[in-house]
């Protein structure tokens, strides 16, 4: 998510929370990426699902927030003349290239 990648720039740190697939590494969150982009502009997307977990779909707690993190992370790696803070209002289309 942008306001993550702002703060690990401005601060050097990340958020308190952790997602357990990100603690899992990059297989589990590249799996998990491949699932999320599939329901992207699902009439059936559910946020809490992504965010909060399901354990009925098998989505990790904090699974949105955890692949928000790269995408925004993988666009700023592609477009090194943009920083975080001016993505703020970007729509979610642009990370998913």
């Amino acid at each position: 998510m942008v306001v993550n990648i702002f703060v690990l720039t401005a601060t050097g740190r990340l958020e308190k929370y952790k997602s357990k697939i990100m603690k899992a590494g990059k297989e589990s969150i590249k799996i998990m990426k491949k699932k999320a982009l599939k329901e992207f502009k699902s009439k059936n997307y559910n946020h809490a699902e992504w965010f909060f977990g399901s354990n009925v779909k098998k989505i990790p707690k904090w699974t949105g927030y955890t692949i928000g993190f790269k995408l925004v992370g993988e666009y700023l790696k592609k477009h090194h003349d943009k920083k975080p803070s001016q993505l703020f209002a970007a729509k979610s289309e642009k990370f998913v290239e």
